[in-house]
């Protein structure tokens, strides 16, 4: 018998824990100015990350949105697959790297799998001999693009989202 007295939907419960994940949280020594600044950081964040999500998913798929997961066999309609990252999103300087550290994978390989780290690790070493090494070395410096890099990263990759969405013949925005 089931004890929690919550009636909401699975839905309903992780759309009110995403709102509140999204706030700013109250910090006694952050005035209201640097809350909006925040606030305006991380929406410019979750715009970045959708736009370079779905970039990547179609840059990788072929005309008819059909991609193969970077680790493994699986082939789906770029809609069905992730956006798989070899270094973690925590590391903002890598975190938008289109060309060297995302890659399409399946929802197994990037989350039941964690992200198939040694097969992704063996993948782009095929690509380029050392880029693994190099995306790990990258990882330990220290990096915070500010506001305005993080715009002009947005209107560059929403320019280049529009470019690879051309060659799907039958594109559901």
């Amino acid at each position: 018998m089931r004890t929690d007295t919550d009636k909401r939907s699975i839905v309903e419960k992780a759309m009110a824990k995403q709102r509140e994940n999204n706030k700013v949280r109250s910090l006694p020594h952050v005035n209201d100015e640097e809350k909006e600044l925040m606030d305006s950081r991380n929406s410019l964040i979750q715009d970045l990350d959708a736009v370079v999500r779905r970039y990547v998913r179609i840059r990788d798929a072929d005309e008819n949105g059909l991609v193969k997961c970077y680790c493994c066999t699986t082939k789906k309609h770029f809609t069905l697959m992730q956006c798989a990252h070899y270094i973690s999103r925590k590391h903002i300087g890598l975190r938008f790297d289109h060309k060297r550290n995302l890659r399409t994978c399946c929802k197994h390989c990037n989350e039941d799998l964690d992200g198939n780290l040694e097969v992704y690790k063996l993948e782009l070493n095929k690509e380029q001999k050392g880029l693994p090494e190099e995306l790990e070395e990258q990882s330990r410096l220290v990096e915070k693009p500010t506001n305005d890099e993080l715009k002009s990263l947005l209107i560059e990759m929403r320019a280049k989202l529009k470019i690879v969405e051309s060659k799907l013949k039958n594109i559901k925005k």
